[in-house]
């Protein structure tokens, strides 16, 4: 069934996370951006989004796991995409080794 949905559900997903995001409601727009990142692993905005939504649920964990494949692709990035990009990574690294 996943692969019945076309780039216009996809488009909603991302949409529908973003605006869920934008709400502070992260784990809806978590469950949004699993779904889309099952149908779709290569899209960038969706990976971003998971490391924000982890960010947001205090996973930092999450975070590193979904940034990091963004990480390998930052030479591709425009430069707003790379400073989210740098901006994630630190924040993601930042709850790591205080325990």
């Amino acid at each position: 069934m996943l692969e019945q949905l076309e780039g216009d559900h996809r488009d909603w997903l991302l949409i529908a996370a973003y605006n869920l995001l934008m709400q502070r409601k992260a784990d809806r727009a978590l469950t949004l951006l699993e779904l889309l990142n099952l149908i779709d692993p290569d899209c960038r905005q969706c990976r971003t989004m998971l490391a924000y939504a982890n960010l947001l649920l205090d996973d930092r964990q999450g975070c590193a796991d979904a940034v990091s494949p963004l990480e390998l692709e930052r030479a591709e990035l425009p430069p707003r995409g790379k400073a989210a990009i740098d901006a994630l990574t630190r924040l993601a690294g930042a709850g790591q080794g205080s325990g």
